[in-house]
């Protein structure tokens, strides 16, 4: 099973229910700044699996991956 990679609306949604900020959601996965963070979230840079695989464990939001055969 392949992780898709994540829509913008999904990145921000997830961190919101994380209830953190960006500053603190980049840091999590060890974005290099908070830009890189809300790149992602407006949609400017993809997210990669591995990132966003990486942030829902540790987040404890698993349930939201999203998987294809």
């Amino acid at each position: 099973m392949r992780i898709q990679k994540p829509t913008p609306d999904q990145i921000t949604r997830a961190r919101q229910f994380a209830g953190l900020t960006q500053q603190q959601a980049a840091e999590m996965v060890y974005a290099s700044s908070v830009s890189h963070w809300s790149n992602w979230e407006n949609g400017r840079y993809g997210m990669s699996r591995a990132t966003w695989h990486l942030f829902l464990l540790l987040t404890n939001q698993t349930d939201r991956l999203e998987k294809t055969a």
